[in-house]
């Protein structure tokens, strides 16, 4: 669900009750997408460099490809020429074999990430409440992780440790206050992967309410985690966000951005050395005209470094995402609907990763190449 309130542009919302995939805000203005889709920009990947494309006996170099290839997963509402519930979808770089998978799990499907050997998936699924589910990185054996009961309102942003052993996730707790309806609490957590779920959960950090936390990642060590918050004036509109990291056993709690910056959707790089975040992340900034860029900051709140320039809302950087060999994934915002891009950690060479097919594709990452 989305509010406004009278006093602001900015947006009334909780994350956990509403969809990013219905329509597009660009400039001033609200477009909803057409039957159409988007025409197709030229494909410019390049395949990552830890990618190796062989042929086997039978197989021609084209199979080889397609086989070794990795696929990058991302989240969309749109099939068949309109708007639906929210789903998880595969595509291979330059936009072949796109197809939807975990239809098996009930309720929407949001918020994917990979496992680090590129095995696995985690992600959310349900729409008013919503539980982890793990599944093959194929979609299938798709199986709940966290039954959320209880004054638990919703799992998600699920996120694999480096070792795959634990999952770093958000837990929003009820019951519902103050008039507009908030959540009582919001909680970092994480939690071992069992045999039959989430085992020896452990809470990081928790807000009350008017504070949400979103979206933690591990950093490649696995001793320390990036995740953001979203505060609420009293009104119930966000006013401001910032970038916090914290270490994996709760301590040394640290805001890496000016809460003036409005920071989020934040992860780490493969070296460690970097985390890379937007300014208004979409998912509290949705549909407001507001100026979305990414950087790069280091683990100290040191050396900011701006990768993109936009000055206008017509073109909105977000959703960053590091991929494996450390250049950034994100999702692109025009007047076009919301696409798939690469850019490196210099802000250069800024390409669509997947041209073509749906005009909305959100919440993008690549798969990390399974160890031989």
């Amino acid at each position: 669900m989305l509010r406004h309130s009278a006093a602001t542009s900015r947006p009334v919302r909780h994350k956990f009750t509403a969809s990013l995939g219905t329509a597009v805000l660009v400039g001033a203005a609200l477009l909803t997408l057409d039957a159409a889709p988007v025409a197709a920009a030229p494909a410019a990947w390049v395949d990552p460099p830890n990618v190796e494309l062989t042929v086997g006996p039978g197989q021609s170099a084209a199979v080889a490809k397609h086989v070794t290839t990795p696929w990058i997963v991302y989240q969309s509402s749109w099939r068949d020429g309109q708007f639906g519930d929210e789903g998880i979808f595969l595509v291979h770089p330059g936009g072949g074999d796109d197809h939807e998978i975990a239809t098996d799990a009930p309720g929407w499907r949001v918020h994917p990430s990979w496992s680090k050997d590129g095995r696995q998936l985690v992600f959310g699924v349900g729409e008013d409440v919503r539980e982890l589910y793990i599944a093959d990185g194929d979609g299938t054996h798709a199986r709940r992780l966290s039954p959320c009961t209880g004054d638990c309102l919703t799992d998600d942003d699920g996120a694999f440790s480096p070792d795959g052993h634990q999952i770093a996730y958000e837990e929003v707790l009820g019951p519902l206050v103050t008039d507009l309806e908030e959540p009582s609490a919001f909680e970092l957590r994480v939690a071992t992967i069992g045999q039959h779920g989430a085992k020896h959960v452990r809470t990081l950090v928790r807000t009350e309410t008017g504070t949400e936390i979103d979206a933690p990642r591990w950093s490649p060590d696995g001793t320390s985690l990036v995740f953001w918050e979203g505060h609420y004036d009293a009104s119930g509109a966000v006013d401001r966000t910032a970038v916090f990291t914290v270490r994996a056993d709760g301590s040394h709690l640290r805001r890496l951005t000016a809460w003036a910056m409005d920071a989020g959707e934040a992860d780490w790089s493969p070296d460690g050395r970097r985390i890379v975040l937007v300014t208004h992340p979409a998912i509290l900034f949705n549909f407001v005209a507001v100026v979305s860029n990414l950087y790069t900051i280091r683990p100290d709140g040191h050396e900011m470094r701006q990768l993109t320039h936009a000055t206008t809302p017509d073109v909105r950087s977000t959703q960053a995402r590091f991929m494996p060999d450390g250049r950034i994934i994100y999702t692109r915002i025009d007047q076009d609907g919301r696409s798939i891009w690469t850019i490196d950690i210099r802000g250069r060479h800024a390409t669509p990763a997947a041209p073509g097919g749906r005009p909305i594709r959100t919440h993008p990452e690549l798969q990390p190449q399974p160890r031989r």
